[in-house]
């Protein structure tokens, strides 16, 4: 989930976690501890700017390291 460790993005993060989903939590900085402990086990963050292709495509790598697919993807970061 893009864009997920505020705002909106945070809020669909959260109620993806209320249901039962593994989260993975992206920022351009990542998620901090803090955030990561207000999830359930399990939950990962990456860290890239998608005005990046090159990040995006190695922060995709780190994803499918640690799952083997993905289900549902929210593209909620802006870029400005």
């Amino acid at each position: 989930m893009t864009g997920s460790v505020r705002g909106i993005g945070l809020a669909i993060a959260k109620a993806f976690d209320a249901a039962g989903a593994r989260v993975i939590l992206h920022s351009r900085k990542g998620a901090s501890p803090e955030l990561l402990a207000e999830f359930s086990e399990g939950t990962l963050s990456i860290a890239a700017d998608v005005a990046d292709a090159a990040a995006v495509n190695t922060a995709l790598e780190e994803v499918y390291e640690q799952v083997e697919q993905i289900d549902v993807l929210v593209n909620n970061a802006g870029i400005t």
